[in-house]
């Protein structure tokens, strides 16, 4: 995560799959990801929201200390949705 004064542009984990090398500052991440990372922040309560504005379909600007929290939250979800062939 890069900051910029109070604000930092989420940057997702390097294993990612799904984001694109944007720039020095971070990364883009795909729309379904942005999605999950809004769904995410509404469904705290506004003291708690972490998103400090949308830019666009795969550019979110979150607080820093959200950080860590998303990426626990996106790698709990791909656990949660992967598919393992059984033995």
């Amino acid at each position: 995560i890069s900051s910029s004064s109070s604000f930092s542009k989420w940057v997702p984990p390097k294993s990612s799959t799904d984001v694109s090398s944007d720039d020095s500052r971070g990364h883009t991440i795909d729309i379904p990801m942005a999605q999950f990372i809004i769904n995410m922040n509404a469904a705290l309560p506004a003291s708690q929201k972490f998103i400090i504005h949308v830019l666009d379909n795969t550019h979110l600007f979150v607080q820093p200390h959200a950080a860590e929290m998303i990426r626990s939250a996106v790698q709990e979800f791909r656990d949660q949705n992967s598919y393992e062939k059984p033995n």
